[in-house]
């Protein structure tokens, strides 16, 4: 029943995923493609870490031609997590990026 349970759940983000990129092929607006992007990259976080350190990098890319800074943040924070296991160095980088543009944010 478990089993089952994991592959539904899997079914629906694959469902999800697949929609966020038909919908990004046509978008336009550089603010709603970054966070197709980074919702993109949150939905494979648990499945696929690689392809979501690709999109997630993609939307952190085009975040900085957006002004928003706790987007920018959230996608730099979750980078961050993703890097983790991967390399602790950029993991590190993008976590005190992502405070680093919570606390300017807040300040202003």
């Amino acid at each position: 029943m478990l089993f089952f349970g994991i592959f539904v759940s899997y079914g629906q983000e694959s469902n999800s995923i697949n929609s966020l990129k038909e919908k990004l092929i046509l978008e336009e607006d550089p603010k709603t493609r970054t966070q197709m992007l980074f919702e993109i990259g949150d939905l494979y976080y648990s499945t696929q870490r690689d392809s979501s350190i690709f999109y997630l990098t993609q939307s952190y890319h085009l975040s900085k031609q957006v002004e928003d800074l706790n987007l920018r943040s959230r996608i730099a924070g979750l980078l961050g997590v993703a890097y983790q296991v991967v390399d602790i160095e950029k993991s590190t980088e993008y976590l005190f990026e992502a405070l680093a543009i919570a606390e300017e944010s807040n300040g202003s």
